[in-house]
């Protein structure tokens, strides 16, 4: 019994739920039928074949639709090209404009609902529909949530707000205001060109360009939006993706504002002629679309700036526009001003200045070989990372590795020469920097001094490209290997040193910690007497890093006589396998820093520069040391 109750109550739980489930939906189906019921037309949207659309205070703004379903203005001028998805807009809210609430059948006094001067009237012609239709659309009631509007100038009923806005457009509102034909298509090719005029100062006195003639026109190109720009003109290389894509972007998503139509004189606003053209082409059509840049505009001014002497002091955070106007447009309009700074400044100042412009990510073997013989091999291991297998030196920096790297990576020649690499010379450089990635590709840059210049030298980058770039940059890119090598002199924790020596001025001490307290065990019968003394440069020392190092022979003289020793000795290496210890010898200052000492450390090659303050830490804590009965 209790098996069958079960099931009868699962049944009557389930009849309940469809019920209820029924019940909802006629609810929502009877909410729909009583919408459709408020809708105040019965037309397709597609059948509206015309528009009016009068704002208070404005000109209508009218448009057709032609055999293809296009539309096209007709008023205030058929010059203007029609943003369709806008004049859809309005015809599809139109079909499903609703009567919220009829107010009056017959209104006395239209000045009530402000329909004796509307603050929109919207006229259709549609196809089935002899006459044409028309509505009226006064204030907002004291909601603010509808709309007083009127068919037949009797009656006067409530329209949503909300729809109301969708019809109220203005003529900026229902023109194209986009630089492109298609804003989601990517461009692929895009052309720059200055154009002189009588603001332009001529440098050069052996040319004198004709007001409005162009100048050497930068020509940028791509095959797709995958591949990367390229300068095909004046000169051919890799573009700097960063700017081409910056001014592309614009080009695509920008948009006008502020529209003369028809103006009366194109030098009003800069443009006769203008001061550069633009010609892009997309990726979709690939057909040329040409937008002239004119004058900027200041605030409080409709025109440019008449005055020529001012035009040329005026700054760019004065303006608040730049008059512009595409090929083929009877019509002048503002683009933002910023975009006067996206333009090349030169015919080269869109090339990729680059010395690398790939990636250096999966670089693993870097070779500098000077006259056939490696200054350094640089390899990356699975294993241990980055070493130095020439010369073969331990204390090898990663970080410096990559920080080297890193910086290859942002280098920029000044200028392309032109020519090719035996006319500059490149062909018989003895200084070669080798780069090998993971898939055994390899490139190589070079350098040669540009004859009769002291400062700067011909360069190549992985491209292939001759450059020019300062020697001080050179410097930087072809270092030696000690470059590369660890600074680093001692690394422990004080709490871990079990005794450190000290010989200075010919006299010799040792330092032993005992249960945390350290004594003098040399020179017999001496005693610490400040145990921070002792402290504080023990935690000087316990990451002491050399301002420079150098590998060659000729530097191991500069340590001379040496001045003071230091040794460090720690109570248990196995607890910590990363410390470094041993002896530091310093010997005379350097010549060229007074600030720093020469001197050797135990296990690394080379001399390093030690500051001076290690020198005065030791003598100060040896003022520390004194007599057993001196100290009692």
């Amino acid at each position: 019994m209790k098996w069958r109750n079960t099931v009868i109550l699962i049944l009557a739980l389930v009849c309940l739920i469809s019920f209820y489930g029924f019940l909802d939906w006629r609810k929502e189906e009877q909410q729909i039928i009583r919408e459709e019921v408020k809708k105040i037309f019965t037309f397709d949207p597609q059948s509206v074949r015309e528009l009016h659309i009068q704002q208070a205070g404005k000109s209508a703004c009218i448009a057709k639709k032609d055999a293809d379903g296009k539309w096209n203005f007709v008023k205030p001028s058929t010059d203007i090209p029609a943003l369709q998805l806008m004049w859809e807009r309005v015809a599809k809210n139109l079909a499903e404009l609703k009567n919220q609430r009829t107010l009056v059948a017959k209104m006395d006094d239209k000045t009530a609902y402000g329909l004796d001067k509307p603050s929109l009237i919207v006229k259709a012609v549609i196809d089935g529909i002899k006459e044409p239709i028309e509505l009226n659309f006064g204030l907002l009631d004291p909601t603010n949530t509808y709309r007083y509007a009127t068919r037949d100038g009797q009656s006067v009923f409530l329209v949503d707000d909300k729809q109301f806005f969708e019809l109220n457009r203005s003529l900026e509102d229902l023109r194209f205001r986009f630089l492109v034909a298609e804003r989601e298509t990517p461009l692929v090719r895009i052309e720059y060109a200055r154009i002189w005029t009588e603001d332009d100062d001529i440098q050069d006195a052996n040319y004198s360009p004709k007001i409005g003639e162009e100048s050497t026109a930068v020509i940028m190109e791509r095959e797709n939006e995958k591949t990367p720009w390229k300068i095909i003109a004046p000169s051919q290389g890799l573009a700097d993706q960063e700017a081409v894509n910056a001014l592309a972007s614009e080009i695509q998503y920008g948009m006008a504002r502020d529209f003369i139509d028809n103006p009366e004189s194109l030098s009003d606003y800069g443009l006769d002629p203008p001061r550069c053209r633009l010609t892009y082409f997309d990726a979709k059509y690939r057909k040329p679309q040409t937008l002239f840049l004119g004058g900027v505009q200041t605030a409080g001014q409709s025109t440019q700036e008449k005055d020529k002497e001012k035009r040329k002091r005026l700054k760019l955070s004065e303006c608040t526009g730049v008059f512009a106007k595409l090929s083929g447009q009877n019509s002048v309009f503002l683009l933002d001003p910023q975009f006067l700074q996206l333009l090349p400044r030169s015919p080269e100042s869109f090339r990729n200045r680059k010395i690398f412009t790939s990636e250096l990510t999966n670089v693993n073997k870097i070779e500098r070989i000077e006259a056939g013989q490696p200054v350094f091999i640089l390899e990356k291991t699975k294993e241990k990372g980055w070493i130095m297998t020439h010369p073969p030196l331990e204390d090898i920096d990663v970080l410096s590795i990559n920080n080297y790297l890193g910086n290859l990576k942002n280098i920029e020649v000044q200028s392309f020469p032109g020519g090719t690499w035996e006319e500059r010379g490149l062909n018989k450089s003895k200084d070669i920097l080798r780069f090998t990635t993971e898939d055994g590709k390899t490139l190589e840059i070079q350098y040669v001094p540009v004859p009769d210049d002291e400062l700067h030298a011909y360069i190549n980058n992985d491209t292939g490209e001759v450059g020019i770039i300062s020697k001080e940059i050179i410097s930087k890119i072809w270092i030696r290997p000690e470059s590369f090598r660890s600074l680093l002199l001692y690394r422990f924790s004080p709490s871990e040193v079990q005794e450190i020596g000290i010989v200075i001025d010919s006299t010799s001490y040792l330092f032993t910690q005992i249960d945390g307290q350290w004594t003098v065990k040399e020179p017999k019968n001496k005693v610490l007497t400040n145990q921070g003394d002792l402290l504080r440069l023990l935690r000087y020392m316990s990451t002491l890093t050399a301002g420079n190092v150098s590998n060659q022979k000729e530097d191991e003289a500069k340590v001379g006589e040496i001045l003071l020793t230091i040794s460090i000795k720690l109570a248990d290496k196995k607890q910590s396998p990363n410390i470094i210890e041993g002896t530091l010898n310093i010997g005379t200052i350097d010549d060229m820093d007074s600030r720093y000492r020469w001197a050797t450390k135990e296990g690394k090659q080379g001399v390093y520069q030690v500051k001076q303050e290690l020198v005065d830490i030791v003598r100060d804590m040896l003022k520390s040391v004194s007599d057993v009965e001196n100290s009692q």
